[in-house]
């Protein structure tokens, strides 16, 4: 689906507002002066578990975080790169990942830090697989075996996991090849900053990511219609990185004396989400409420005239844009309109099923408890 994205400073950061016919669909905020999840930092060894097999790290993030692998590959005092898994770090989940990766037009690479023995004789190693979306025989061999030829004579010392993406399709020896060349060389470079990293302390920044590549990491599958922002500079920093798109969105620079996220319906409805209460378009009320373990979402019919079932259908599109603009994760429970009809309950599973398909995040549906309250899971992790 076609969506268009509208960007403006915020003081030193960068606010932002997706937008699909009309509708919020995300939204957020990138700053340049820390990082942020996709950033990958310096972190040194504190301690080794041996119960566990893994160790501490620390990245300079405010806490120490957990990193499984081999028992002794690391020791104390060591320094590795690491890429930051989760944007606002609270105190549960991942914080820190050995493994890094950029994303692209064309190309998925991922890097694995832990060396390994590789096709090529040294360390490091490859492997490479090509979009299923994509049917050709023909091209999906081509594909693959111009990415594999750069590989084998690419000096990478990591382990490198290679998707090359639909948009790839008849651009082969040209785009997916360049993009695929800059990963590499930027992982390479990372590897050698970490060589000589005795004078940086842990939390330094050894690759962050511009706000459009913030975005093509974050939200991968989608397709930016037009793009407008309140600053010449940010637009200028867009149209580079989407020149050589497969799709290039029209890109336009706001010079009116209000905001820029005035102009967007979808960006103008923004507010309706920020809070505890919400409504559908018939007017039924849905209240939301959080605590440390899960996300709880109340459904009452309030001023609308439909049916329980027709209500339920209709509150499924608006908890499910709630949850991606709001970018919910964890265990989410919706409690719907009771109607003691498992046909009618069937259709709300269905229904969010089908929503969640579209969410830029794993968002899972699981099913009516025993007390008609929806069980769902959502990670921050893109799909």
């Amino acid at each position: 689906m076609m969506k268009k994205l509208i960007a403006g400073y915020d003081g030193g950061n960068i606010r932002y507002v997706i937008s699909e016919d009309g509708e919020p669909y995300a939204a957020g905020v990138y700053t340049s002066n820390e990082a942020m999840a996709g950033d990958v930092v310096l972190a040194v060894c504190r301690e080794n578990s041996r119960s566990s097999g893994g160790f501490f790290a620390d990245a300079g993030l405010g806490r120490t975080d957990f990193i499984a692998g081999t028992p002794g590959e690391l020791k104390p005092g060591d320094k590795f790169p690491a890429s930051v898994v989760t944007g606002p770090r609270g105190r549960k989940g991942r914080l820190l990942s050995r493994d890094f990766s950029f994303c692209g037009f064309y190309v998925f690479a991922g890097f694995k830090t832990a060396p390994s023995r590789g096709s090529n004789g040294t360390t490091g190693g490859f492997s490479v697989t090509v979009s299923k979306k994509i049917r050709g025989v023909e091209e999906v061999s081509a594909l693959s075996s111009a990415a594999s030829s750069l590989l084998e004579t690419f000096k990478c010392p990591y382990f490198a996991e290679i998707t090359v993406r639909t948009a790839a399709c008849g651009n082969y020896s040209t785009a997916a090849i360049d993009e695929l060349n800059g990963f590499l060389t930027r992982a390479v470079d990372i590897a050698n900053m970490t060589a000589g990293a005795k004078e940086l302390k842990a939390g330094s920044l050894l690759y962050k990511n511009s706000f459009p590549d913030f975005l093509l990491a974050t939200y991968r599958d989608n397709v930016f219609e037009s793009v407008l922002t309140d600053c010449p500079e940010l637009s200028l920093e867009i149209k580079k990185r989407f020149e050589n798109a497969p799709f290039k969105p029209e890109i336009r620079t706001h010079t009116g004396t209000f905001s820029v996220f005035d102009t967007d319906e979808g960006a103008r409805k923004l507010p309706d989400y920020m809070g505890r209460r919400f409504y559908t378009k018939s007017g039924a009320e849905i209240v939301y409420d959080e605590t440390e373990a899960m996300h709880v979402f109340d459904l009452n019919s309030a001023g609308s005239k439909k049916s329980a079932a027709e209500i339920n259908l209709e509150a499924c599109e608006e908890i499910a844009r709630f949850i991606s603009v709001r970018n919910i994760a964890g265990i989410i429970m919706c409690d719907f309109i009771g109607t003691g009809d498992k046909n009618a309950n069937n259709s709300v599973v269905e229904k969010m099923r089908e929503l969640a398909k579209k969410d830029y995040a794993r968002f899972e549906v699981f099913g009516f408890t025993k007390l008609e309250i929806l069980e769902c899971s959502r990670s921050r992790k893109i799909k």
